[in-house]
């Protein structure tokens, strides 16, 4: 069996911010969005896949939406070719690192960041 990652879907609490974050700060290109009386919605191109940011109005959210505590964490992992100019350029344009470059001993560079949101996201380059 074939698998490949679809979508990562990112529940957000307020779209405009994050639709902000993804498009102009992580520079992902924007492939469709929405807006619909029960959610607004977009997604972003990240190589064969796709990552979704949903925002679903209040008194309609259902248990995976209320933002309660605890709150499930996602990570996001996006691997690119240049770690380090990767990180470079996201620094200048602001972004909230929480990690800088680093060697892992599994065998990847990376750099970790997080969303308007607090979802973690991972930019790696496999070593080996």
């Amino acid at each position: 069996m074939d698998v490949k990652l679809d979508r990562v879907v990112v529940l957000v609490k307020d779209f405009e911010r994050s639709l902000s974050f993804y498009r102009d700060m992580l520079g992902l290109p924007l492939t469709r969005s929405w807006d619909r009386p029960d959610s607004k919605g977009a997604l972003f191109g990240v190589g064969d896949s796709a990552i979704e940011i949903l925002w679903v109005p209040g008194g309609k959210n259902n248990e995976a939406c209320d933002f309660k505590l605890p709150f499930s964490k996602i990570h996001i992992n996006l691997q690119v070719d240049d770690v380090d100019g990767c990180y470079s350029d996201l620094k200048k344009r602001g972004a909230p690192i929480t990690e800088e470059p680093e060697d892992t001993f599994w065998g990847a560079r990376l750099f970790r960041l997080n969303d308007p949101d607090g979802v973690h996201i991972v930019f790696l380059k496999w070593l080996t």
